[in-house]
């Protein structure tokens, strides 16, 4: 269940909602492909595409004890000190502060209801 304790932002395809454990962004499809419309994804109108939730209780990567068969290690060339952990199947990103192994965010971007989105983040993030 998800505890809003304090303010939340909407636009037209996002929200944004800091809560009791950390932040949670959800963007939204703005609908399928069209002739005007560069880039995006091909699914329904309001479908979630990508939630983020960032935990304010940082924890180490280790502690998600993840199956490092599934993930794929990735070096950011650009944020220094930034590392990722991706599972292409499943659609899940986890940010890695690279010199300390602390998990930064947890990011899904795969078509799925908010709910199992939202229940899977703050579970892998406040174990």
């Amino acid at each position: 269940m998800l505890n809003v304790s304090f303010g939340s932002t909407t636009g037209a395809y996002f929200a944004q909602y800091e809560l009791q454990q950390g932040s949670l962004f959800i963007e939204y499809s703005s609908g399928p492909c069209r002739p005007e419309r560069k880039g995006g994804w091909n699914v329904a109108r309001d479908v979630v595409i990508m939630v983020n939730f960032s935990p304010k209780l940082r924890r180490r990567i280790a502690d998600l004890k993840l199956d490092s068969k599934k993930f794929r290690k990735v070096i950011d060339d650009h944020v220094i000190g930034a590392l990722y952990y991706v599972n292409d199947e499943e659609g899940v990103t986890y940010a890695v502060q690279s010199e300390s192994s602390i998990l930064s965010s947890t990011t899904l971007q795969k078509e799925m209801s908010i709910c199992t989105v939202a229940t899977q983040l703050m579970k892998n993030s406040v174990r």
